[in-house]
């Protein structure tokens, strides 16, 4: 949808009510996306784009005989709009799996693995990113209890995609970890950005 430029952005006055769940983290849609009366209107929404699995891959070597770890994040960016004004939503999926069986050494893996997701708007397709949103989510204790797994979601805030704005929107996150006994301290990933939704 086209819509005139403004220069104004505004996080949502209600942004959304966030509850921890056993995979990850959820959310509710912003106030402002929602209907005051009995029957809302259908949601209408546009379907989410996600970068393909496999581009944010990395093979994680332990230290000792722990077994080396394979981890995939992707982010996914989504445009929803049950009525004016339409909300953006932005996360990222973090699975992860061991290469080696059967597994001799059962310590502890990871003393630090967290994510920052980041909900980013542009003016252009071809603009600057603006983080609109960000929040980091703590999946230490998730990676040290399995040795695979799949599906834990950071969220960002989702905000307001104003009625009277056009902008390009994407979704981008860092993880920085720290492996247990390799005394090289925390290393920092770059994930590539979802694709751009307008």
């Amino acid at each position: 949808m086209r819509r005139s430029r403004t220069t104004s952005l505004k996080l949502s006055t209600a942004a959304a009510t966030l509850a921890l769940l056993t995979s990850g983290i959820a959310f509710a849609a912003p106030a402002s996306a929602t209907t005051a009366t009995a029957t809302p209107a259908p949601a209408r929404a546009w379907p989410e784009q996600c970068k393909s699995d496999g581009v944010n891959s990395r093979q994680v070597d332990l230290p000792g005989t722990r077994p080396t770890t394979w981890i995939t994040g992707k982010n996914c960016v989504q445009l929803h709009q049950p009525q004016a004004p339409a909300w953006v939503s932005g996360r990222t999926a973090i699975d992860w799996d061991t290469m080696e069986e059967p597994i001799t050494d059962r310590s502890k893996r990871f003393t630090s693995f967290k994510v920052t997701t980041r909900l980013e708007s542009r003016p252009s397709q071809t603009g600057t990113d603006t983080v609109q949103s960000s929040r980091t989510c703590d999946f230490t204790a998730n990676l040290n209890a399995d040795f695979s797994g799949m599906n834990l979601y950071c969220y960002a805030l989702p905000v307001d995609n104003p009625v009277d704005t056009i902008l390009w929107w994407s979704t981008d996150a860092t993880i920085v970890y720290d492996l247990e006994g390799d005394t090289q301290g925390p290393i920092t990933w770059e994930l590539e950005g979802s694709p751009q939704q307008v």
